[in-house]
């Protein structure tokens, strides 16, 4: 037997092993997922890793749970997007259970998004690098005319990707993103609605559109969404009137709903007093909550008061 199918340490839990195993070994796909999941949990690396490789041979059937639970395992302890992706489009979401399905398709929606985002934000910052080197003054641009000169850049790449391969990312991003959507899925409306107002090309419409879209994720209590609706308010961004109570609103909303964002913003703004009456207790409270999620930016700001106090 292969070494990464032992099953010891199936022993220190609850499963039926030998009835468990059997199944898996002739193929039952919820078994694979069942031990690869109580694999996953064991603390000793050997497991782990066998637990990844009972998971895959579900995955590689398309069993969704499987293909779901290996791309978060791609994505949080590998920080391999491309093999998430590859994991979530195996996956056959053609099953009664709409709550995974969305996860799914929202999951992989927002990993395609992000492929096709990137690559728009890495053009858009070489062209105001360009711009920058127009203003730069005569010497400058005399010493820059003795240089060697560069060849033109391809038109249509940018980080290796290509214009047909990027619109490919776009077109399966925003399918997977409207099927989500229509299983009620909430980081739906909240990705279509950033890309709507911030990289569609239709802006007008599409930002009118977008705006809805994140109105409607909020009102729900989603927090990314509160978020993003709040820095639009406190800013006046998008055409929306100007109105800070309603942005620190919306932020106090999505501190509630755990988001370290919110709750270092709401918690920086408490402890200087800015927007609401001055409470450093319950400030730094919030601002170390933050931290504990891992927010860098909340660390720092707690680094930085230990050493001025």
């Amino acid at each position: 037997m292969p070494k990464s199918t032992r099953i010891t340490p199936l022993s220190t839990g609850p499963l039926d092993t030998f009835y468990t195993y059997m199944l898996a070994v002739f193929g039952n796909l919820n078994s694979q997922h069942k031990i690869g999941m109580h694999l996953s949990r064991v603390e000793n690396l050997e497991a782990q890793e066998s637990g990844v490789v009972w998971l895959s041979r579900a995955a590689l059937k398309g069993h969704p749970i499987s293909c779901l639970e290996l791309a978060l395992h791609y994505i949080n302890n590998c920080s391999d997007t491309d093999q998430a992706i590859e994991m979530l489009r195996l996956a056959n979401t053609d099953t009664t259970d709409t709550n995974l399905s969305s996860q799914i398709h929202a999951l992989l929606g927002q990993l395609l998004l992000g492929k096709y985002t990137d690559v728009i934000d890495h053009r858009k910052f070489e062209k105001q690098t360009q711009l920058k080197k127009k203003g730069q003054d005569a010497l400058d641009e005399y010493i820059q005319s003795l240089m060697p000169k560069k060849a033109k850049p391809k038109k249509v790449i940018s980080l290796n990707i290509s214009e047909k391969q990027l619109n490919a990312y776009l077109d399966e991003a925003l399918s997977n993103l409207y099927q989500a959507q229509k299983l009620k899925h909430p980081m739906a409306n909240h990705a279509l609605a950033v890309y709507l107002i911030q990289y569609s090309k239709k802006e007008k419409a599409n930002t009118s559109k977008g705006l809805d879209l994140l109105h409607s994720s909020a009102s729900e209590g989603f927090a990314p969404s509160c978020q993003v609706l709040a820095g639009i308010y406190e800013n006046g961004l998008y055409g929306v009137t100007q109105n800070v109570r309603r942005g620190l609103e919306l932020r106090v909303t999505a501190a509630k709903q755990g988001s370290k964002e919110a709750q270092y913003t709401l918690g920086y703004l408490l402890y200087n007093g800015q927007g609401f009456e001055e409470n450093k207790d319950m400030g730094l409270e919030l601002i170390k909550e933050s931290a504990s999620k891992g927010n860098q930016e909340a660390a720092v700001f707690l680094d930085t008061i230990k050493h001025t106090q």
